[in-house]
C-alpha cells in the first residue's frame, strides 16, 4: 500500500509541475509573405475588380514576371510590354505589396500602386487597394 501511495504521489506531482502556463497576451498573427511566392514563375491578373465590377476584360490579358531583385516585366495581350518594380513591406502585421509599372497603357497602369495582401494560397494571391482612395479595387493574381 505504501508503494501505491508513493507512486500516486509521484505521478500527481509530475502532472502538477509539468503544466505550462499560457501567456494571457494573444499572439499577433504573422504577416502573409508574398516574396517567396511571387518570385517564382509567371503570374497573370486573373480577376481585377473595381467598385464591385469585374474590369478584367477591359484591362486585357496581363502576365507579370517578378524578379528577385525587385524588378518586374510583363505583357498585355501578348504584344504590349512593360517594366517596373515591386516591393513587399510589413507594418503592424499588415503586408503591403507595391507595384510601380512603367507603361503608356492607361489600363495596365491601374495595376500600379500599393496593395494590401489579403490571402495567399498555392498558385493565387489576393490583394486589395491599400490606399484610402474613393475607388475600391482588388486583384486576384494567378500563377501561370
Amino acid at each position: 500500500m505504501k508503494r501505491f501511495s508513493l507512486f500516486l504521489l509521484l505521478a500527481l506531482s509530475a502532472t502538477l509541475f509539468s503544466c505550462e502556463k499560457k501567456d494571457a497576451t494573444p499572439e499577433t498573427p504573422a504577416a502573409t509573405p508574398v516574396t517567396d511566392a511571387i518570385k517564382t514563375g509567371d503570374w497573370m491578373v486573373n480577376i481585377y475588380m473595381e467598385n464591385g465590377a469585374n474590369i478584367t476584360p477591359t484591362i486585357g490579358l496581363v502576365y507579370i514576371k517578378f524578379a528577385v531583385n525587385g524588378t518586374l516585366t510583363g505583357t498585355k495581350n501578348g504584344s504590349i510590354t512593360f517594366t517596373g518594380t515591386w516591393k513587399e513591406s510589413n507594418s503592424g502585421g499588415v503586408n503591403t505589396f507595391k507595384m510601380d509599372l512603367t507603361t503608356t497603357d492607361t489600363k495596365v497602369a491601374k495595376i500600379s500602386g500599393t496593395w494590401k495582401v489579403t490571402n495567399i494560397v498555392p498558385g493565387y494571391i489576393d490583394i486589395v487597394d491599400g490606399n484610402t482612395a474613393a475607388t475600391s479595387s482588388s486583384i486576384n493574381l494567378m500563377k501561370h
